[in-house]
């Protein structure tokens, strides 16, 4: 068992910068990496990675492979990605080679989710709350609490400045995507030129 967690609690999945809220539940940090051995109702994902580290391994090593090997109609993926005889684009993909340079591959991502998935599995919650801002990453943990059949909700965070998390606008043309990513942008920055630095 995972701390002193204990079958049918609540837990929170919390991925925001702000401090989790206290009660009764357990907390799940997605982000932060923080050492939390006194904290027996909270824990680290990318602790948790770090001390899985070889199974966790392993559990992507077979999924990497069984990922190209799925079916997909009468053809393999890495089939559906070939090049030409005897190439396919599947072995240069970030995923594929298992590079975790670029955050795009989400391979931090996919390891913690794994953990979580052997958490989730050996505490059976009773309730689970999911804080991010992160659309896909919300989606990917319904999807997997959904598939372990537990109970679950995703919150939206409520802060009107970070709303260019949640709309949709990849359809607007570039010029207003670009001044609405610089305003958001701008609103998050400008409290920083009115904090004093003291030099000792």
């Amino acid at each position: 068992m995972l701390l002193n967690f204990n079958k049918n609690d609540d837990i929170i999945i919390w991925d925001l910068e702000e401090p989790p809220p206290a009660g009764h539940w357990k907390i799940i940090l997605w982000s932060a990496y923080e050492d939390l051995s006194s904290e027996v109702n909270c824990v680290s994902m990318p602790i948790e990675v770090e001390r899985r580290a070889d199974e966790l391994r392993s559990a992507y090593l077979k999924w990497v492979f069984d990922l190209g090997e799925m079916q997909i109609g009468n053809k393999k993926l890495k089939d559906h990605m070939e090049i030409r005889l005897g190439l396919s684009y599947w072995w240069m993909t970030s995923i594929a080679q298992k590079c975790n340079v670029s955050k795009t591959s989400k391979i931090n991502d996919i390891l913690k989710a794994f953990a979580l998935e052997k958490i989730l599995i050996s505490t059976k919650p009773k309730s689970i709350k999911i804080y991010s801002k992160n659309k896909k990453l919300v989606q990917v943990l319904c999807s997997l609490c959904k598939s372990l059949s537990l109970q679950h909700e995703a919150i939206k965070p409520n802060n009107n400045l970070d709303f260019c998390c949640y709309v949709n606008y990849n359809s607007l043309p570039p010029f207003f995507r670009a001044f609405l990513y610089l305003s958001w942008y701008i609103s998050k920055s400008f409290p920083i030129f009115f904090k004093k630095k003291i030099f000792r």
